[in-house]
């Protein structure tokens, strides 16, 4: 009679007891010797002590396998990572870089007052240069702790440095001034990206693809992804000079066109407004003023083309048109609109 216990279940044979990982069997499985008949595709994972491994099995032969050591920091157990820490060594964890990020972030926060650190956020975030050398000025025995709080400090939610968030927000003259103080373009925050890549717009590109050509050795360029200043030669700027006169004419041409199609659009408003206040006997006589004046080669001036606009709509009618006791109409839709709002009148 099998028994479960754990992750085991067990069961005698022949006086011996045996046990299998409970994980192996079907739902609802009952152990028999039906269980060793079929195929047991399992995989196995095994952990202990921040020793782990993992096998993938087809029935009994191992298909592959895999085990590595990793340390876990844990409550007041961190004495052997500090320990490797303190001589340089890579962290293993996670974990143990966490503590490290934190800790410094600590140092960082705690190198400048709160009411400093604010006036250098200030400064910074309102494009200022003049106001952050004031404060240099009157903080000159601590300049070097105002600079390593440029350098260093992170900022939540994707731990981006001041590049970062003077990149998005486009300020140029503020953004040449930190790369200036030493702040490294080629520091990435969480999401894996450089300033450059988080730049609002082509300007703050091109300021520094400009540093870059002006700094050739202050930083590891190409880490930071900025590409190198593009300099044209003459043939070429005067080729990007008539290129640009260019398209101000075209632009200038579009803004013309669009406003004569404007002011023709409300003067057609304007007389189909008009048309459609009159009566359907004013239109009529309207008709035979525009058929008179027509033989007459004269124009009839009350309304402009107001004989020759549909009488329900209100626009100008076609060549081929509809029409019935001398009311014209431009679609059959419209006579019929017509038609059922008015009884028909002969004149």
């Amino acid at each position: 009679m099998p028994f479960t216990g754990g992750a085991h279940a067990y069961f005698i044979s022949d006086g011996t007891v045996y046990s299998i990982y409970r994980c192996i069997l079907l739902k609802n499985e009952i152990i028999s010797r039906n269980l060793f008949q079929r195929p047991l595709d399992c995989v196995i994972l095994l952990l202990s002590a921040g020793h782990f491994c993992g096998g993938i099995f087809k029935n009994h032969e191992l298909v592959t396998n895999k085990s590595f050591h990793r340390y876990v920091i844990r409550a007041k157990q961190g004495t052997t990572q500090s320990a490797s820490d303190a001589r340089g060594s890579a962290a293993k964890s996670a974990g143990a870089s966490e503590e490290k990020d934190l800790g410094q972030q600590e140092i960082m926060v705690n190198l400048l007052s709160k009411v400093d650190a604010q006036a250098l956020y200030s400064c910074i975030r309102l494009n200022s240069i003049s106001k952050l050398h004031q404060l240099f000025e009157s903080n000159k025995e601590r300049k070097e702790d105002f600079l390593k709080y440029i350098r260093e400090m992170r900022f939540p939610p994707a731990s981006s440095t001041f590049l970062h968030i003077v990149a998005r927000r486009g300020t140029v003259e503020i953004l040449e001034e930190l790369l200036l103080l030493g702040c490294d373009p080629a520091v990435k925050d969480d999401e894996g990206k450089v300033p450059y890549q988080v730049a609002q717009n082509r300007t703050v590109r091109q300021a520094f693809s400009k540093f870059r050509f002006q700094h050739p050795d202050a930083f590891n360029w190409n880490v930071s992804q900025i590409p190198e200043l593009a300099v044209m030669s003459e043939e070429q700027l005067r080729k990007e000079v008539e290129k640009k006169r260019i398209q101000r004419e075209k632009k200038k041409e579009r803004l013309k066109a669009k406003k004569i199609a404007e002011h023709q659009e409300r003067i057609e408003q304007e007389q189909r407004q008009k048309y459609l206040a009159l009566s359907d006997r004013e239109k009529r006589a309207l008709a035979a003023e525009r058929r008179l004046a027509a033989s007459l080669q004269r124009r009839c001036q009350i309304v402009e083309n107001d004989g020759s606009r549909c009488f329900k709509c209100a626009t100008v009618l076609p060549v081929t048109h509809f029409e019935y006791c001398d009311n014209h109409f431009c679609s059959l839709a419209c006579l019929q609109q017509h038609r059922q709002e008015h009884s028909p009148q002969l004149v």
